[in-house]
Formats: C-alpha cells, sequence, structure tokens
C-alpha cells in the first residue's frame, strides 16, 4: 500500500488531507482516534464529496483509457447519513455518543438500522458514478468492481465493528463485476466464495494482459468461466483486538489464535454461525487446513523477514493451493491426498517466534 500511495504514476490523489471539504467527521469521544485525526488531517470525508470529485475527474479523462479506485466510508463506524439524508431503517438515532468499541447489547437494533441506513447512503452515491458513466456513454466500455474492504460485527461472538477476530460477520462481503460489452457472454450470478486478493488478477485475466508476477492471488476467470473450486482463502488480523490467522476451503474454516494457542474449526455449510468448535472431535480436516495455514505463513515469512528478498523487489510468493502440498483438487477427507499437508511444516511455535521477531 505504501509503495502504491507513492507512487509516481497516479495523476490524481484524493484524500482527507487534500480534499475541498472543510468539514471531516470525527468522533471526538473516541479520544485517541480524534486527537489522531485532527493531526494528520485524516478524518473521513462525507462520501457524496468523494464521489463528485471522482466524477468530475472521469469527465476530464474520458477520452482516454483510465483506471479508478475509490473508498468510501459512510458505511464505517459510526454509520453516518448527513443532516438531510434518508434514514427509513432507524430514524431517530439515540444513542449518538458510541465509541468504536462502546456498542452494549440493547445498542445493537440501533447500530445495525443505523448500518443499513449508512448502505442505502453509499448504495445512492455509488448510483451517481453509474449515471456518469451512462451520461458519458462509457457504461458498456467499463469493467467496474464494486465490493467491500470488511464486514461489520453487532457483537454476534462478544464484538463489534471490524478488525477482531476473523469470524464471517466481518468477513463476508458481496463483490459485484459488471463485464463491458465485449466481454457480456461472460455474465451471470456466481456462487462461490474467493477474496479480495484475487480480485487484480482476474480484472488482468479479463483484459487479456499478461500476468503480473507480483500479485499473489490467482484469476477466477480460468478457462473461459468464473470459479475458483479447491482454492484455500487465506486472511489475518492483527489489530488491538486480535492477531489471528484462518485459512477457509469449501465448506470449512480454519481460525488460530497464535499468542494463545487457540485452534477454532468450523464446518460453514452446516454451522453457519459459528457456535460449534470441531477441532477437537474432526482431526483430520482440522490437520489438512492446519498444514495448509502454516505453509502459507511459513512463505510470507520467509519472504517478508528477509530485507534483502524485499528490498530487491523480489515477487512475494503465490498463496499456496492444494496441489502446492501435494493434495489433488478437492481432497478434504484425506481420500484423494498423496501426502499429509500437515507433514514437514514448521512447528506453530516457531512460526510464532519468526514473526514476533520479524515485526519487532
Amino acid at each position: 500500500m505504501d509503495r502504491y500511495l507513492k507512487s509516481e504514476h497516479l495523476d490524481l490523489f484524493f484524500h482527507a488531507g487534500n480534499g475541498r471539504s472543510t468539514e471531516l467527521y470525527i468522533e471526538e469521544h473516541d479520544g485517541v482516534f480524534a486527537a489522531f485525526a485532527r493531526l494528520q488531517r485524516s478524518g473521513k470525508i462525507d462520501d457524496a464529496e468523494t464521489i463528485g470529485y471522482a466524477t468530475e475527474w472521469i469527465r476530464s479523462v474520458k477520452n482516454t483509457p483510465f483506471f479508478l479506485y475509490t473508498n468510501l466510508q459512510n458505511s464505517h463506524f459510526p454509520y453516518r447519513v448527513p443532516k438531510g439524508g434518508l434514514r427509513q431503517f432507524w430514524p431517530n438515532v439515540k444513542h449518538s455518543n458510541v465509541g468504536l468499541n462502546g456498542m452494549t447489547p440493547e445498542m445493537v437494533p440501533e447500530m445495525y438500522g443505523r448500518y443499513l441506513d449508512s448502505l442505502h447512503y453509499v448504495d445512492q452515491q455509488i448510483g451517481r458514478l453509474f449515471e456518469t458513466l451512462k451520461e458519458e456513454d462509457l457504461l458498456d466500455d467499463t469493467l467496474l468492481v464494486v465490493t467491500g474492504d470488511t464486514g461489520q460485527a453487532f457483537l454476534e461472538h462478544g464484538y463489534s465493528n471490524h478488525g477482531g477476530p476473523l469470524y464471517n460477520e466481518v468477513l463476508r462481503t458481496p463483490c459485484w463485476i459488471l463485464l463491458p460489452e465485449c466481454l457480456a457472454a461472460h455474465r451471470g450470478v456466481y456462487d462461490f466464495v474467493t477474496s479480495h486478493i484475487n480480485i487484480a488478477p482476474t480484472l488482468i485475466s479479463l483484459l487479456n494482459l499478461p500476468e503480473y508476477q507480483g500479485f499473489q492471488g490467482r484469476s477466477l476467470f480460468r478457462d473461459g468461466a468464473f470459479g475458483c473450486p479447491g482454492t484455500p482463502h487465506y486472511m489475518a488480523v492483527h489489530s488491538p483486538l486480535a492477531t489471528q490467522y484462518g485459512v477457509v476451503l469449501d465448506t470449512h474454516k480454519l481460525l488460530y489464535q497464535p499468542l494463545v494457542g487457540q485452534i477454532e474449526l468450523y464446518n460453514l455449510a452446516e454451522d453457519p454461525e459459528e457456535r460449534r468448535n470441531l477441532y477437537d472431535r474432526n482431526h483430520l480436516i482440522g490437520r489438512q487446513l492446519e498444514g495448509l495455514l502454516r505453509a502459507h505463513l511459513a512463505f510470507q515469512l520467509d519472504y517478508y523477514t528477509s530485507k534483502s528478498l524485499v528490498s530487491l523487489d523480489f515477487f512475494p510468493p503465490r498463496l499456496p493451493i492444494l496441489e502446492d502440498l501435494g493434495c489433488r483438487s478437492g481432497s478434504l477427507d484425506g481420500s484423494q491426498s498423496s501426502q499429509d499437508p500437515s507433514s514437514g511444516m514448521r512447528p506453530v511455535s516457531r512460526v510464532q517466534a519468526r514473526f514476533v521477531e520479524g515485526n519487532g
């Protein structure tokens, strides 16, 4: 991210620090964040201004190929809808001074309603972007992706917002890829789990551009169709609320907290709310997923803890899939596995020690 933001190839970089608005909304009762935001001018700009800036820029470059990335903020906590905005899910705001982690059970209905209202407001702003593309006769020639960078927790597992443990309420987000007219034959509704890390490789593949070796993800568009069967999806969180790693493969999900050595295993098809930890009762699947996760952590640490590799611009490793570990695609019960993916992997304690050293 740092390299991207410091790139000399960006024609426009619009953010809270250089926006035209004099109003940055900062929640003063979140004292530490408020002080930091005011010092860095890094509060949040209303999404109407961001989209306004984006549409102006699109009109200025409409006669040339362009790439635009836009991050919207109103659907983040505290789920703000500006004065005069429509509040159809929760019209009366009662708890106006809730801190980032100050949600209590009795506040959940209101906060969830406010979240829905903020999503509706964001949807209106995205609609303005669509209208601009239509008005400028660009929509049929534009490849457009709309997704969310995180879900939101409302105390399902005892915490709120995001940045905490990796349960599905903070992981599951929708993803729309609007294909231009030249790719209309591939339009459709596809139901499978994937990860944001695969979006960029997918766009490159759809545009028939050369594969970029620096992407860690893999294209979801293969052999003329969308899908990613038998592909593990990895996740991680490092925050004051949690340090946790995870992997999802097909219907199963494994979570690992290195600081306490806790491992959780869930069958998402039978237990979508992740209430029943199967790890002690389902060792084979847990061991296979643990092997995948250990391999992923080892690959990442081998690269990112090596200053010589990173400084020489060596590309980071691709995320491991089943074939990389000697397993055939779709093998989760061990019946088709050519080897136990946990065999030969580094002990968890060693991975944890190297992580602490590499980030200290």
